[in-house]
């Protein structure tokens, strides 16, 4: 406990850190240096921070971690150990001692342990005072501190409606006025625990809330403490309830904010990523609202997209910041979200020739998450708007269609996530495009298939998305894939029969394959129990697939004749029961 205390090298590191924040200007020289030392120096790890934001272990820090660790395992015991020491520093006149003892509080605070919660009641409003102490590092740990509670003083709230509100007050005080970034963030940070955690209770206070939000946007210029604001808009947005959003003060209240943001875009930065997510989260709750900002969404985002990549074409030769690609990666994944969102009311804002460009571009990237994302937005046009590139699709389907040729044996993560995107993509463009796809199907069937079939450890959800792309194919030109359904039939069957949600695209793709079966029932009786499992396992409210599932275990039967019965009797009773029920006249 006594190494929870700043140090004298801590304090003096803290003092350069507010002289830096105080006189930026002197400091931003000795900054460019460091960061080009650090490009210079760095590899390709894409989860470098080049703007060393990266908290450095220090013996207080590693003391903290000790003791939460040493909390979480022993509880009250080694509380009970703790409580006098944690006393004496409380009490004490020395307010680096009164910060630690706060530090230590927080950190048993964490673990719910039933004595800290009771002594929190009489601490509580220590803590709330302890908010307007002179020293910036006191108000930071009480705040932080008093976050750890959010639970606590949410429950008792229901009692006790001032105790919230005054919280709550406190809280947004810290974040307007305060000029120190360490408490900015404290108090962002606890007003982000608040909103996820008591939503209910402060959508009274929306209005106060979204209010501040604003201030301090336009006040704030530290990227960290922004990025901390963005936390708390977010988890503000995720937390209240649809119709509260989408009411008019509210929703123009929070697009305002956004919108502003957006049009001073902060570059190759993390405030940039942070943003975006912010967005993202707005999007989803918007609903059909959506449409009312899309454009401005939509012509910034390319805008960002473009001007990236041409700066990461010059900087291709060098590992600096710009050749990373997480600002166009999180830019295209806005895009996809928002035409997922729109589906064919995206047209009315895309440009198909920029589309294609975007799409074109980075297919083939060399980073390999890039080009998943990229995959991805294909699909989702496929999916969403698929008029957006009729007239592309020869020069789109080549790059897509080499995303699936992988070395046979490259099953990492990041290799199996962009080939899934690919043939994502490839099934979906198969149903989109159809005649336009057609002269590449056989080989995407063929090479699907043999993945499909030849792979033993395929990746569960892998596997899934390669039985769902070939069965929509299938659905599209079943001539092609009959002759193939020997090779991957048993796959097929139990990576389709172990799905839990059967969207659109599964329904396609069980309809194309019992179409094929019924053209080969050969492989069907050679595969005849995984069949009879996937049959089962066909959802009941699709009466065209039930009709075609009945045809298929007619024929089957016919061609067994006097062994059916025999193989009925083995089958496992659910399975047998089900056929009986669902599709045996």
């Amino acid at each position: 406990m006594d190494c929870l205390q700043y140090s004298e090298a801590d304090m003096k590191e803290l003092e350069e850190e507010s002289a830096k924040e105080n006189h930026p200007q002197n400091y931003m020289e000795e900054e460019e240096e460091e960061k080009e030392e650090i490009q210079e120096t760095s590899d390709n790890d894409e989860d470098e921070d080049v703007d060393g934001d990266i908290k450095k272990f220090t013996l207080r820090r590693s003391a903290g971690c000790l003791l939460e660790m040493i909390a979480n395992k022993f509880g009250v015991d080694v509380y009970h150990q703790a409580q006098p020491k944690l006393l004496e520093f409380l009490q004490s006149e020395n307010w680096l001692l009164k910060e630690a003892g706060i530090l230590c509080f927080g950190v048993f605070g964490r673990e719910r342990i039933e004595e800290v919660d009771a002594q929190f009641q009489d601490i509580f409003p220590f803590l709330m005072q302890s908010l307007e102490h002179p020293e910036a590092l006191l108000r930071s740990i009480s705040c932080w501190t008093l976050s750890r509670f959010t639970s606590w003083i949410i429950n008792r709230s229901q009692d006790d409606p001032n105790l919230l509100k005054n919280y709550l007050t406190a809280i947004l005080k810290l974040m307007r006025d305060d000029e120190n970034k360490t408490v900015q963030e404290a108090s962002c940070t606890a007003l982000t625990n608040l909103c996820s955690h008591g939503a209910e209770s402060i959508e009274a206070y929306i209005g106060e809330i979204l209010h501040i939000i604003k201030l301090t946007s336009e006040k704030y210029e530290n990227k960290s403490v922004i990025i901390h604001l963005y936390e708390v808009l977010a988890s503000l947005i995720n937390s209240i309830s649809p119709e509260l959003l989408q009411s008019e003060p509210v929703e123009s209240k929070v697009m305002e904010i956004i919108l502003q943001k957006w049009k001073n875009f902060p570059l190759n930065d993390k405030e940039a990523m942070s943003l975006i997510e912010c967005t993202e989260s707005i999007i989803a709750t918007l609903d059909q609202n959506v449409n009312k900002y899309a454009q401005s969404f939509f012509e910034k985002n390319l805008k960002i997209i473009n001007s990236s990549t041409e700066k990461r074409k010059i900087h291709s030769d060098k590992k600096t910041q710009f050749y990373k690609p997480q600002i166009i990666l999180r830019c295209i994944e806005l895009f996809s979200t928002l035409i997922e969102r729109l589906n064919n009311d995206a047209l009315q804002y895309l440009d198909p020739e920029q589309c294609f460009y975007l799409l074109h571009e980075h297919l083939e990237d060399k980073d390999l998450m890039l080009r998943q994302i990229t995959l991805a937005l294909a699909y989702q046009i496929a999916k969403s708007c698929p008029s957006l590139l009729n007239n592309y699709i020869d020069n789109i389907a080549e790059p897509l269609i080499k995303n699936l040729d992988a070395p046979p044996n490259d099953m990492t993560d990041l290799s199996v996530s962009y080939r899934n995107n690919a043939v994502l993509a490839i099934g979906e463009f198969a149903i989109a495009y159809r005649e336009n796809f057609q002269k590449y199907i056989p080989y995407c069937a063929e090479t699907i298939s043999k993945i499909l079939g030849k792979s033993p450890r395929l990746h569960r959800n892998f596997g899934q998305t390669l039985s769902v792309a070939i069965g929509q194919i299938a659905l599209v030109d079943p001539d092609t894939v009959t002759p193939l359904l020997g090779n991957f039939l048993k796959s097929f069957c139990v990576n389709i029969a172990t799905m839990r949600n059967h969207d659109d695209s599964t329904r396609q793709a069980s309809m194309g394959i019992l179409q094929v079966m019924l053209k080969n029932l050969r492989a069907v009786s050679d595969n005849l129990l995984f069949v009879c499992n996937f049959l089962v396992h066909l959802e009941r409210e699709s009466q065209e697939l039930n009709n075609l599932a009945c045809q298929v275990l007619s024929e089957v039967r016919n061609l067994a004749g006097n062994h059916w019965q025999a193989f009925e009797e083995n089958l496992p009773m659910g399975i047998r029961g089900t056929l009986r029920e669902r599709f045996i006249q």
